[in-house]
């Protein structure tokens, strides 16, 4: 009974728990900021995302280059298929078009990331 009563609890929690507040299974955290090549910025940094999570659909003004350092993910591009990417693997994402990265498995995954972006812009938009 007792654990029939807490699953209904997770569940209750999970389906009244905004989006947004579920989005917090990702953890970006920034390393270096250069300001090159001329009218960009180069970022780069790591993305931490949780087991079952998601960085949810967004865009970058610039181009997207990755890699998978621990665990797998689908990368979902607009006009794409799906594409399984595990640790070794490496992407990049052309400016302005739709993606997320999904974690599909029981295990926390972590990207390597290198965003060059028009300066001035921010790095990470919803997509339209």
């Amino acid at each position: 009974m007792r654990k029939v009563l807490v699953l209904t609890s997770l569940i209750a929690f999970m389906l009244l728990t905004p989006v947004a507040a579920q989005q917090e299974a990702v953890k970006r955290t920034q390393l270096h900021t250069l300001d090159f090549p001329e009218r960009y910025t180069t970022l780069s940094g790591t993305t931490e995302i949780a087991p079952h999570g998601s960085t949810g659909r967004h865009i970058h003004p610039g181009v997207d280059t990755g890699y998978i350092l621990e665990g797998e993910v689908v990368l979902i591009v607009d006009g794409k298929p799906p594409q399984r990417l595990k640790a070794g693997d490496a992407y990049q994402n052309a400016p302005g078009v739709p993606h997320d990265a999904r974690n599909e498995s029981d295990r926390p995954a972590k990207l390597f990331v290198v965003l060059t972006i028009e300066k001035g812009k921010p790095p990470t938009s919803p997509a339209p």
